[in-house]
């Protein structure tokens, strides 16, 4: 049985307005979408803005490889977090640079004492001393905190003291 015109024509537009209805909340959807990526991606930039000064921080390479190694685990949008492990890599590297020198340095000095001579140069030992300190300096992370460590109390006696000079 047929269909007459007019009713063919109501259930076109029926289906028209359903299409046009589920394309433009698709649309939407899509639209709402990408503000809501935008918004994490610039509250994400945010964030790291105020770590600038860490990441910039050419003094103590210790700080910036726990970041960027922070970063790129915990980083949600996927694209910044391979650009942090790209970064944790190369502060790695400059790391492991550091702690191999620090140890040819640590051998360095050792030798110098298990020598058998009686004249050890002493500006040597001290450049070198500088030199492991130095290192030392570099892979050990500072932290604004630091006195206020759980577990780090203070020596009594060294307050006392303190405060008799």
């Amino acid at each position: 049985m047929p269909i007459p015109d007019e009713r063919l024509k109501i259930w076109i537009d029926l289906l028209k307005w359903a299409v046009a209805s589920v394309g433009i909340v698709i649309a939407t959807l899509i639209i709402d979408s990408g503000f809501k990526d935008r918004e994490i991606g610039i509250k994400e930039l945010t964030l790291y803005n105020d770590h600038v000064d860490l990441v910039t921080n050419t003094e103590n390479l210790a700080q910036r490889r726990l970041l960027a190694q922070y970063f790129a685990y915990v980083t949600p949008s996927e694209k910044l977090r391979a650009r942090w492990k790209d970064y944790y890599t190369l502060v790695d590297s400059e790391y492991q640079d550091v702690k191999h020198l620090l140890e040819v340095r640590k051998k360095e000095l050792d030798s110098i004492f298990h020598v058998d001579t009686v004249f050890v140069e002493v500006e040597k030992v001290q450049d070198l001393q500088n030199e492991i300190f130095k290192y030392q300096q570099e892979l050990e992370p500072k932290f604004k905190n630091e006195d206020k460590k759980p577990g780090k109390k203070e020596n009594p006696e060294t307050e006392k003291r303190g405060s008799n000079d």
